[in-house]
């Protein structure tokens, strides 16, 4: 078994200012860490993913939708939106060397059609 810790516990913005924690987390045992993916910046991830690496932490994410980025709106550019969303998302999780994207992505955050 393999244990990890959500980073958003402290930030929703991993950046070269959290390396130190980065460090505590891997000096406390964790085998990773799961990074919030609200920022695309992929330069951000490239330094994020080259710390994780030195330290070597594995590494899940998390995103959301929104409600202009909605997968299941009921308005063709919203979902459109979306769409974009998650495969930028996707492109950062390459970035990142992410294994594994979860989160509330099926719709916007509390967002639900109320149907099926």
């Amino acid at each position: 078994m393999k244990y990890g810790m959500n980073m958003l516990l402290w930030t929703t913005d991993v950046t070269e200012e959290h390396f130190g924690l980065l460090e505590q987390i891997r000096e406390w045992g964790y085998d990773g860490v799961e990074l919030p993916i609200f920022d695309m910046d992929p330069a951000k991830f490239e330094r994020v993913a080259a710390k994780l690496n030195e330290l070597g932490l594995e590494r899940t994410a998390v995103t959301i939708g929104t409600a202009d980025a909605n997968p299941i709106s009921p308005r063709a550019e919203v979902r459109q939106a979306g769409l974009e969303h998650l495969k930028k998302a996707i492109d950062i999780c390459k970035v990142a060397g992410v294994s594994l994207l979860c989160g509330p992505i099926h719709s916007a955050l509390g967002e639900f059609t109320g149907q099926g």
